[in-house]
């Protein structure tokens, strides 16, 4: 029981990560987004443990699919692993679907350009401060 709890826990923060994907800039936020969630308030990684994941990630296609994965596979062995990967796809499915439509009208809108100008600067701000709390985690 207390597996499938984990597992469901895994699928209630991995959709919460993959959501904000295809709003473009909010990418760059997940790694705050998973220092924050999984070292610092639910302590089921350890710093290490979350910069070796990414640092996995980055080397191979879908970077956050296969934080994904490990982080599920660390969690909860390969089950987690493969319901990890499936919640960080559903979002995308779902988005598509329902966005299809309108997006071309976004992008030609100004305000909507603004608004995700000013999304790209914060975003920028919030990689260099993670990135500097990685390093120190990362220097021995």
């Amino acid at each position: 029981m207390i597996e499938l709890l984990v597992v469901m826990a895994i699928i209630a923060l991995l959709l919460t990560l993959a959501i904000p994907r295809y709003f473009g800039s909010l990418e760059r936020s997940k790694e705050a987004v998973l220092r924050e969630d999984l070292v610092t308030r639910m302590h089921w990684l350890s710093e290490t443990q979350l910069l070796d994941g990414i640092a996995v990630s980055q080397a191979t296609p879908g970077p956050f699919f296969t934080v994904a994965a490990f982080l599920g596979y660390v969690l909860s062995g390969w089950r987690g692993a493969a319901l990890g990967t499936v919640g960080m796809f559903v979002p995308a499915f779902v988005y598509v679907a329902v966005t299809a439509s309108a997006l071309p009208r976004l992008r030609k809108s100004p305000t909507a350009s603004a608004f995700l100008d000013g999304v790209n600067a914060a975003a920028v701000a919030l990689m260099a401060v993670v990135a500097f709390q990685f390093a120190q985690g990362a220097v021995v």
